[in-house]
């Protein structure tokens, strides 16, 4: 049996994005729906306007 996985991945920054942890969090997670938009095997930066595509990684 073959299983694919996929991943999409949100990156906030302590202190670029805020200090606060719930904060942080909100930030990172708003930008892995923004990589999940984007499609699959992306990661979105908080505030960045475009992914990186899983080649880059």
């Amino acid at each position: 049996m073959e299983v694919s996985v996929t991943t999409s991945i949100g990156v906030a920054a302590y202190g670029v994005h805020g200090t606060q942890p719930n904060h942080l969090i909100d930030q990172a997670d708003q930008a892995m729906y923004q990589a999940k938009l984007a499609g699959r095997d992306g990661v979105c930066v908080a505030g960045a306007r475009t992914t990186l595509p899983d080649q880059m990684l």
